[in-house]
């Protein structure tokens, strides 16, 4: 395994995160991936909220990790009820799943159409968020 390849590092922090020195928790691991993406030369999530926010088809106004939560729990009326530091593991758990799940469906995408393409289809569903500051 190398930092190079970020698909990987992922599989294995999803799988061993006592190895990396963290525990299961999508606290943990969410600044575990932070800490790796500022770290890593090209930031390897770079797009990632963006791609999350044209999949889910809203949310240009949030981080990853909300966009996360949202995918992971699409139906969940009380979004306080799904905010981290989970009281249930299975919650927690299930946070975890779909945070990696969405990593490698990034991965993938970024993978077979680019950077460009990440953006290109934020742009068309957000057309206004990428606008240069007045």
């Amino acid at each position: 395994m190398t930092l190079a390849d970020p698909r990987t590092l992922f599989d294995a922090v999803r799988d061993h995160p006592g190895a990396f020195g963290f525990g299961p928790s999508f606290g943990e691991a969410v600044a575990f991936l932070v800490g790796y993406d500022v770290s890593t030369p090209g930031g390897p999530l770079t797009g990632f909220r963006e791609w999350l926010a044209a999949d889910l088809g809203f949310g240009s106004n949030l981080t990853w990790q909300a966009l996360v939560l949202w995918r992971a729990f699409p139906d969940e009326p009380d979004r306080r009820a799904v905010l981290p530091p989970f009281d249930d593991p299975a919650v927690d758990a299930v946070a975890v799943e779909v945070l990696f799940e969405a990593l490698n469906a990034f991965l993938d995408f970024h993978r077979d159409h680019g950077l460009d393409a990440v953006y290109a289809r934020y742009s068309e569903l957000f057309p206004l968020a990428l606008r240069e500051p007045r």
